[in-house]
């Protein structure tokens, strides 16, 4: 609720969503999740004083990778395209590989991804970013768990190499870890909101201006 606060209090109209959860519902329920969302989002969103066609997507943690799944995989999408302004994933994991130093890999991330690693390339992110062209901007934290940093990483990079070195916004939130960085939004701590902010208001739009110009 403090994010939706945050926004709210900047001229803009919140909407707080949630996913179904593994093991009872395993991939592709987030991605599925995410694409009901815009749906509604795109047929109610007016009523509340939104504009459809500026719709942009937060997602943390978990909800970061199922947002960029949605934004980056068209298996998800209607067949209109994703039919959003751009999106902001914090601290989500994007590649699937196995990590023996990972404490999620025998929990959450076999029970939603499935422990059949030979289908792990086509349900990670990075394997879908040729496909879009989204405006995108990365944040994790300092003190952020090690894999996601690297998966972070590995996003970015893959989406400089897709957009011939056109790279989205990345942001490291200095002194955070996985949580408090989620947490700073309508604290005084401002750094991250005025971020995305200012990503939703120009920075998005660059990224489209780059691309057109390639």
């Amino acid at each position: 609720a403090n994010i939706m606060h945050y926004f709210g209090g900047h001229g803009m109209v919140g909407v707080n969503a949630d996913y179904r959860l593994a093991p009872e519902y395993p991939w592709p329920a987030g991605g599925e999740d995410v694409r009901d969302m815009v749906g509604w989002i795109k047929k109610h969103i007016a009523e509340y004083g939104g504009d459809p066609q500026r719709i942009f997507a937060l997602g943390f943690s978990a909800g970061a990778t199922h947002v960029g799944t949605y934004a980056f995989d068209p298996r998800f999408q209607p067949g209109t395209g994703h039919g959003l302004g751009g999106v902001v994933l914090i601290s989500g994991r994007y590649r699937l590989h196995w990590d023996p130093d990972d404490p999620s890999m025998t929990g959450g991330v076999t029970q939603y991804f499935g422990d059949d690693s030979e289908r792990w390339a086509s349900r990670s992110i990075t394997s879908w970013v040729p496909n879009s062209d989204i405006p995108t901007m990365i944040v994790f934290s300092e003190h952020d768990q090690r894999n996601l940093v690297a998966t972070s990483a590995e996003l970015f990079v893959e989406i400089c190499a897709a957009r011939d070195g056109r790279c989205p916004r990345m942001v490291q939130m200095k002194y955070h870890n996985h949580l408090s960085q989620i947490q700073s939004f309508n604290t005084q701590d401002q750094f991250l909101g005025k971020e995305v902010l200012e990503f939703i208001h120009e920075g998005a739009a660059r990224q489209r201006e780059s691309l057109l110009m390639r």
